[in-house]
């Protein structure tokens, strides 16, 4: 018996637009559609969507948006999208579409994380003339453990750069969207 068993429910919450088929069920407060039913309880609406056109979603694997709307439960192609709004990707895949597109807004929480080199350089400077690491971070509105972190040479992150000679166009996206989506190259996590 399939893991769906009554997809016209599933489908009777979808409104079929031109571009993509908004979920106008349950939304969760992440922004993703969510399904329920007794053998899918609270499913991503567009993973259900992925697994009725498709099939099962391999261990490890993602189901991704080529058009970035986290409501879209589009599965057949268009224009825009050969392949349909949906993809399979890993985890890796996901980020760096993510921040290939500009999605990936740094997050006042984990200041860590977008730390720049010249403030990594100015850290160690400072902190190597023997300045103390709470007045650098303050300085520079660091988290403190972050900087002295960084000061000791224990560890250093930086946004994610991507450069034009770093896209690599995939033939499996339209040719328009491929320049600013698809990065070969290694994460710095």
């Amino acid at each position: 018996m399939s893991r769906y068993p009554n997809p016209e429910r599933f489908w009777t919450r979808v409104e079929r637009t031109t571009g993509c088929w908004l979920w106008r069920g349950y939304i969760a407060p992440t922004g993703y559609g969510r399904y329920h039913n007794r053998k899918a309880k609270g499913s991503h609406a567009h993973r259900v969507a992925w697994e009725m056109a498709h099939g099962p979603i391999p261990d490890g694997l993602f189901v991704c948006h080529h058009c970035d709307n986290p409501i879209c439960v589009k599965t057949e192609p268009d224009e825009t999208w050969p392949d349909g709004h949906l993809f399979l990707g890993t985890a890796r895949d996901n980020v760096i579409d993510m921040h290939a597109k500009g999605r990936a807004a740094p997050n006042p929480r984990y200041r860590h994380v977008t730390t720049t080199r010249e403030q990594r350089d100015e850290i160690r400077r400072r902190h190597d003339q023997g300045e103390m690491v709470k007045v650098i971070a303050d300085d520079l509105g660091l988290g403190r453990r972050n900087t002295g972190c960084i000061a000791n040479r224990r560890t250093w992150r930086v946004e994610l750069e991507i450069s034009a000679d770093q896209v690599v166009p995939l033939d499996s996206r339209p040719a328009a969207t491929a320049a600013a989506g698809d990065v070969d190259m290694d994460l710095p996590f």
